[in-house]
């Protein structure tokens, strides 16, 4: 049994990792109501939402435990000042506070409870999360070496790979690189090639390999489905996003949307890139709606900060009372 300081502290985090999984919970619901709703929405305003949806669990199960800490350090004060002339009035007072925290021996924690079950599993998951992200790193950094290797570079910069495929894309962290096959420069005029490196120069300026990898690693913590959704969507924001900056290029939609369907037949999914959470692909991602974007049949309204601030506010409250109910019960079933 561990007790003190560092038995709060474990039994804060245990009660994090509840919060994390009520709001992710919370979250799940909201993109199965909403998800398809959010692609009628702006693309800076879509892809604020979600980032907050992704970082959203982190913030509440932070919040969520501070707010506990203070409601268990007001117990401990108050079961301190009233170690001495217990009468009845201070057990109700006691009770009252001890209602509030939900927890009790809040100064002791066990590896052989719920709390220290829940503390390990999260501990062990957020390791394999890590493990398997770094390996992906890693592996991504071989096959960016060798990719670096076959490719020669052109005269503006861009690496050409010779291959029979395909294919464009960007990725690197903190060097980036936007690649093209020798393959899919055969097959397209010089105008299709410039659309296609003004993508890709929107990518590398907006440093979005890294951000799509930061999306993936932060959305990684949710359940697969919701995961994957997700990203879906923030990758089509990012795609959107480039091909809109395209546009200002004096590149005409009509003939970006041809591009990209052009390409698309080309085989662009054939890739030597393993992972797509590392690489900003050309046409590989949301094609249909890219191309309805393009051609303007698509009316996206923007989504106000304040409709923003109310969701965080209102999946705050939802978790807040509702890891309180869970703590609750927790505690009735288990006695540590």
């Amino acid at each position: 049994m561990i007790e003190g300081n560092p038995a709060i502290v474990l039994n804060m985090l245990a009660i994090a990792t509840l919060a994390f999984a009520v709001s992710g919970t919370a979250i799940s619901v909201f993109v199965s109501l909403f998800g398809k709703s959010m692609l009628r929405s702006d693309i800076a305003s879509r892809k604020r939402v979600l980032w907050l949806l992704a970082s959203a669990p982190w913030t509440i199960s932070l919040l969520v435990a501070l707010l506990f800490l203070n409601c268990c350090f007001d117990v401990i004060a108050f079961q301190s000042n009233h170690s001495h002339n217990f009468m009845l009035i201070d057990w109700h007072y006691e009770s009252n506070y001890s209602e509030r925290a939900k927890l009790h021996h809040i100064q002791q924690f066990h590896w052989w409870s719920w709390r220290g079950f829940a503390l390990l599993t999260a501990v062990s998951f957020c390791a394999y999360v890590v493990l398997k992200k770094s390996r992906e790193l890693r592996q991504h950094r071989a096959q960016l070496t060798r990719l670096l290797q076959q490719s020669r570079s052109s005269s503006d910069g861009i690496l050409v790979v010779q291959s029979a495929n395909a294919f464009a894309f960007t990725t690197g962290f903190f060097k980036k690189h936007t690649f093209i096959s020798s393959g899919l420069l055969a097959h397209t005029s010089p105008d299709e090639q410039r659309a296609i490196l003004l993508h890709e120069d929107a990518h590398l300026r907006a440093n979005d390999p890294i951000k799509k990898w930061i999306y993936s690693f932060l959305t990684a913590f949710f359940i697969p489905v919701l995961a994957l959704r997700l990203r879906m969507l923030m990758t089509l924001s990012t795609e959107q996003e480039a091909d809109a900056q395209v546009i200002k290029q004096d590149v005409e939609p009509t003939f970006m949307a041809r591009t990209l369907v052009k390409v698309a037949r080309l085989n662009i999914t054939a890739t030597p890139m393993q992972y797509s959470e590392l690489v900003a692909n050309f046409a590989d991602d949301m094609l249909q709606q890219r191309v309805y974007f393009l051609l303007g049949k698509l009316e996206l309204q923007p989504i106000s900060k304040r409709f923003t601030s109310l969701f965080m506010l209102l999946i705050l409250s939802v978790s807040l009372p509702s890891v309180d109910g869970v703590l609750y019960l927790m505690e009735a079933l288990f006695k540590h």
